[in-house]
Order: structure tokens, then C-alpha cells, then sequence
């Protein structure tokens, strides 16, 4: 899933529809897995599925939600605390 956030993310910055188109059919091929084994293959033990945002749940949402919405503007990669 990290490739097809990069893939979004260069998209964005460089302007090249190739790499969103890219990052498109990766998550094509994302979902179909899906549709065919029943669930997302994670990287957790003994088939437990982890939440986490690296190696779970919540990052393939979040790279899905990437390609589908293009105004997605919170990147939470990069989010950084505010000082006062």
C-alpha cells in the first residue's frame, strides 16, 4: 500500500496522471485480491488482523481513500504539532 501512496503523492507534486493512473490499477488489483480470498492479506501473525496504519487495516482505507478522493489533504505521514 506504501507504493500507491507514493505513486498519489508523486502524481500530485510532479503533475503526471501516469502515476496516479499507476497507483489506480494497483488498488484495482488491491481490491480484486480482496474479492477473491475474502480479506486484505496483512502482515500480522497467525492471520490476526491488525489495525495498525502501517501493516493494517487503517492504512489500506487510508491508501484506498488516496485514490478515490483526490482532495484528500491530510496526510498523516507528515502531520506535525503546532507550538503556541
Amino acid at each position: 500500500m506504501g507504493l500507491i501512496v507514493f505513486l498519489c503523492k508523486a502524481a500530485e507534486v510532479l503533475g503526471r496522471e501516469d502515476l496516479r493512473s499507476s497507483a489506480e490499477d494497483l488498488s484495482r488489483g488491491v481490491l480484486a485480491r480482496r474479492a477473491e480470498r475474502g480479506h486484505f492479506s496483512l502482515m500480522s501473525a497467525h492471520g490476526f488482523e491488525t489495525p495498525g496504519f502501517m501493516a493494517g487495516l487503517s492504512g489500506i482505507g487510508y491508501a484506498l481513500n488516496l485514490v478515490m478522493n483526490r482532495s484528500t489533504s491530510v496526510d498523516p505521514l507528515f502531520l506535525r504539532f503546532q507550538q503556541e
